[in-house]
């Protein structure tokens, strides 16, 4: 199984790849896809290195974690777990047109992304991001946010995205 500097490297390849797909595209599916697997890298690299357990479904990564199960291996703040599930259900919004809460009304309807779905994603990264710096010490490149559909979308806030300057 991977270790924890594997999975630091390929969430930062995932970032990269981030970053090329938000320079003027409009994938934005793939864009929410690629946050969340940079999540998926960082926690898979968060239990590996805490407890040397490796799961190999969504579910099992997400009780190991989760604060309010007991049999955690590691759990995480409770508001980055929350949106690590978010992030996740967004992902599987993006990659199958799916509704993720299950709405039987809205199954009907392909539910396609939007940019308000990659903000959401973005954050929701940065704050995994977050709480793995200060748990592990691991700093990130902030990516540079050049699409014009999705820089004004950008919350300043955020670490690790950031909207471009405009060239001069």
């Amino acid at each position: 199984m991977a270790s924890f500097e594997q999975h630091v490297t390929q969430a930062k390849s995932n970032l990269k790849f981030l970053k090329q797909v938000t320079d003027g595209s409009t994938f934005y599916d793939w864009q929410v896809t690629t946050c969340f697997y940079a999540a998926v890298h960082l926690v898979n690299a968060h239990i590996a290195k805490v407890s040397d357990a490796h799961y190999r479904s969504h579910e099992k990564t997400k009780l190991a974690i989760n604060p309010h199960n007991s049999s955690a291996v590691q759990p995480f703040d409770a508001d980055v777990h929350d949106d690590y599930v978010s992030l996740e259900k967004l992902s599987r919004r993006s990659r199958y047109l799916c509704n993720p809460e299950g709405d039987a009304a809205m199954d009907k309807i392909a539910s396609i992304t939007k940019i308000k779905h990659v903000k959401k994603a973005m954050v929701q990264l940065n704050s995994v991001m977050t709480y793995f710096k200060d748990i592990h010490g691991i700093d990130f490149d902030a990516i540079e946010i050049t699409c014009p559909n999705l820089k004004p979308e950008i919350p300043a806030a955020l670490s690790y995205f950031k909207r471009a300057e405009a060239a001069v």
